[in-house]
């Protein structure tokens, strides 16, 4: 049985959670078992590229649709991934006053309310959701800006293009080019040092990234899951 599958938006965003779970569990022997559930790697290739097409709407019509229990016959976990800057689009509005916690509360609500109602009892402890805030991007800043760029490792909006501006500045390649295509590469190469768990305190400035290992610390990988 594998450990992990991985639902995200995008493939980039995967790569990303693929790296801080093998670091949560770096000490382990052997190493968590990672799938990518959605979007699929595409073994065909489309316009260059070996990946699928990902995208918020379908993460939501991966949950609507019940995917999941077939990937949980499967995988001990599902971790449920989506960025905080489409909650909008979910239909999840925040209001003056409440917290980063808090709202991103209510956006795991929403998407638990597309889990079908027979099954939440069953799935509510074997579904990880891993909220970007506001974006998973977010999550890399330590990776990127040194301990005096303070400003800079706060941000909870603009983080993308605060980390491409910094690599580029830094003679290195960004994570996207100016049209908005992203380089599963080089998210491969930036989020590596998450293999490595001494950057997990760090991290976890953004809510997101705490919520998600506070949610890793509940799971057990070396006794069989319920059915």
């Amino acid at each position: 049985m594998g450990d992990f599958a991985i639902v995200g938006e995008g493939v980039t965003d995967q790569i990303v959670l693929k790296n801080v779970l093998l670091g949560y569990y770096r000490d382990r022997d052997p190493e968590p078992l990672i799938v990518f559930e959605q979007p699929p790697l595409d073994a065909t290739g489309t316009a260059g590229s070996p990946y699928a097409h990902g995208g918020w709407t379908l993460v939501v019509r991966y949950l609507s649709q019940g995917s999941y229990r077939q990937a949980l016959q499967f995988n001990r976990y599902v971790v449920i991934q989506i960025d905080t800057d489409i909650a909008g689009d979910l239909g999840v509005v925040r209001m003056d006053g409440l917290s980063d916690e808090d709202f991103i509360e209510l956006i795991v609500g929403k998407l638990g309310s597309y889990i079908a109602e027979e099954d939440r009892a069953l799935v509510r402890d074997r579904l990880l959701f891993a909220i970007g805030f506001d974006e998973i991007e977010c999550w890399l800043l330590p990776l990127v800006f040194d301990r005096s760029e303070k400003t800079s490792l706060a941000k909870t909006t603009g983080c993308l293009e605060a980390i491409n501006h910094k690599l580029h500045k830094s003679n290195e390649t960004p994570l996207s080019t100016q049209g908005g295509s992203k380089d599963p590469r080089r998210y491969e190469r930036v989020s590596a040092p998450f293999r490595r768990r001494k950057h997990f305190e760090e991290a976890a400035i953004n809510a997101g990234f705490a919520r998600f290992q506070r949610a890793l610390d509940g799971c057990v990988l070396d006794e069989p899951a319920a059915d």
